[in-house]
């Protein structure tokens, strides 16, 4: 993860020179540090590996062999990606992680209709773990309130917090986790206030509004 977000156009994705995906080098590094890695994780969105179809596949298909070596799961961050959700998905297992199960970009959980993709529910039948991974701009509340509406819940609740939204609109784990409990209960003895209703189920592709920050819970 070594994208400079600062340098605005300037930026370089950490994998757009595929070099940095050196699959002898992360086993080296996962087997010294075995007690404390827990799986490989790959950024598969066009901002981190560029738009190239190709180089995208042979990404997640690093991340897949370093996994298998080690014994543990990828993790995968789709979104505006330059391969299908679909495509995607068909290369993980159980076990394997898809973050921001939520965001409001292309190739996410919804098609354009606004309807869970049947690949999704494959993942999820196959035991594919779906996770918040809320972060900064990874979680969208149209797509969060629509998806659970469809069953589709999280099977972890992360908060990917890090230093541009731990000030908002992440904070902690305990603020993730209370934003999930208000869409998914509707018991007035237990909300404060109803979540509104859906919007219409058109437009999801273009979707990129983000979680506004507001007061911290107290």
């Amino acid at each position: 993860m070594a994208r400079d977000d600062g340098a605005g156009a300037e930026a370089i994705g950490e994998l757009e020179d595929i070099r940095w995906a050196n699959v002898d080098r992360a086993l080296e590094v996962a087997r010294a540090y075995a007690d404390v890695i827990t799986g490989i994780k790959v950024r598969l969105s066009a901002q981190h590996v560029g738009d190239d179809a190709e180089r995208t596949r042979e990404a997640l298909r690093r991340a897949r062999r370093t996994a298998d070596a080690i014994g543990k799961p990828v993790m995968v961050h789709p979104d505006r990606t330059a391969i299908a959700l679909d495509e995607i998905l068909a290369s993980l297992v159980r076990g394997d992680v898809v973050t921001h199960v939520y965001h409001g970009r292309t190739e996410g959980v919804l098609d354009e209709a606004g309807t869970v993709r049947p690949s999704v529910r494959a993942a999820v039948d196959r035991g594919v773990n779906f996770d918040v991974g809320h972060g900064a701009g990874s979680f969208t509340w149209r797509v969060a309130h629509v998806a659970l509406d469809q069953g589709l819940v999280p099977g972890t609740i992360s908060s990917d917090i890090h230093v541009w939204n731990v000030a908002g609109p992440v904070y902690d784990l305990a603020t993730t986790a209370s934003k999930l409990l208000h869409w998914v209960c509707r018991c007035p003895r237990c909300c404060a206030a109803s979540p509104p209703a859906p919007p219409p189920a058109s437009g999801w592709a273009a979707s990129s509004a983000r979680s506004r920050p507001g007061p911290r819970p107290t």
